[in-house]
């Protein structure tokens, strides 16, 4: 299972970067944060409303020259020198992409603020968002129970 990672922007709750990676284990459907000295939480079944604002296509360099550089040397070696510089080319179009979504979001308290995520993890919360809140998955016992909520 992907980590949910949540860089919230501004607004009503802490800049910073939300994660569910808590003590090594996934504690989704919270994320959490070191705001100062301590850690902070936020559920995110309290989602009330979530609205996309932009998406973009981000392009890693060094992950797509890694993977051209490794499809290179496979194509080298049955084709010859020129399969290594189109191996290179093809793997630098091809890997090192990820989505990320731009959202502004509402809490069921009226608290607002922007962030960006990944494509899965907007997919995650879109359908928080599209679920009744009596059907919303929670989990019971996550080692986050004695952290402040934000």
């Amino acid at each position: 299972m992907t980590v949910a990672r949540i860089n919230v922007l501004g607004g009503e709750i802490p800049a910073s970067k939300w994660d569910t990676k808590f003590l090594f284990i996934d504690v989704f459907p919270e994320v959490v944060t070191n705001v100062g000295s301590e850690y902070r939480k936020l559920d995110l079944n309290t989602i009330k409303s979530a609205e996309m604002v932009d998406q973009e296509q981000i392009k890693s360099i060094a992950s797509s020259a890694g993977w051209g550089i490794a499809t290179g040397l496979a194509a080298g070696l049955l084709t010859g020198g020129l399969g290594l510089i189109a191996g290179g080319v093809a793997g630098a179009m091809a890997k090192g992409q990820r989505t990320e979504i731009t959202f502004t979001c509402e809490l069921n308290d009226e608290r607002k603020f922007i962030a960006a995520t990944d494509s899965q993890t907007w997919k995650k919360i879109t359908g928080i968002v599209m679920t009744t809140e009596d059907k919303r998955f929670k989990r019971d016992g996550l080692p986050t129970a004695e952290i402040a909520h934000i």
